[in-house]
């Protein structure tokens, strides 16, 4: 039996709105590979966006109205490297033995992590001073003060924390 294999694709969009909904025609044109990677975007008036990857479909390069980035990476497929020409910036990345990101240094100063025993991210120190806590709830990412957190510690029922606990009401979720 024999099977037909893609060797990519390209899709076209345009888009009109107005009568207040303003973007009024835009064009996008994108274009993927045989393992649907994105190599190409142009969207609208911009001179367009290549992409080349790795044979694991790591993104190494791109290239576009901005510039040019490079993409570096570890034998876990981690980004361990990463340049902008356009904005001249240049950051390194550290991953520990479960292949959590726990530094990046860069131009914008230096970030350490930690993770919890299930790889679920709960601090996060940059440079500046700045210091962040996390807990996780239903699988949404909750921003926390330090005597929050350090009050957690010593509780083993996360779940009522969460539900029984009405000082608990203010927290932030965070995109993922």
């Amino acid at each position: 039996m024999s099977e037909c294999i893609p060797k990519g694709r390209v899709e076209k969009e345009i888009r009109q709105y107005d009568e207040s909904g303003y973007e009024t025609n835009t064009e996008i044109i994108r274009i993927y590979d045989k393992n649907n990677n994105l190599i190409y975007r142009k969207d609208g008036s911009s001179d367009g966006c290549w992409y080349k990857y790795d044979e694991n479909n790591n993104l190494i390069y791109s290239e576009g109205t901005f510039g040019e980035e490079w993409y570096g990476y570890d034998e876990n497929n981690n980004c361990i490297h990463e340049k902008r020409t356009w904005l001249g910036e240049e950051f390194w990345y550290k991953y520990d033995e479960n292949n959590n990101l726990i530094y990046s240094e860069g131009t914008f100063g230096e970030e350490w992590y930690e993770y919890d025993e299930n790889n679920k991210e709960i601090y996060k120190k940059k440079s500046n001073g700045d210091e962040k806590w996390y807990e996780w709830y239903k699988g949404n990412k909750i921003k926390i003060s330090k005597k929050e957190f350090e009050e957690n510690k010593k509780i083993k029922d996360r779940k009522k924390l969460f539900l029984n606990n009405k000082k608990y009401n203010r927290f932030e979720i965070m995109d993922i």
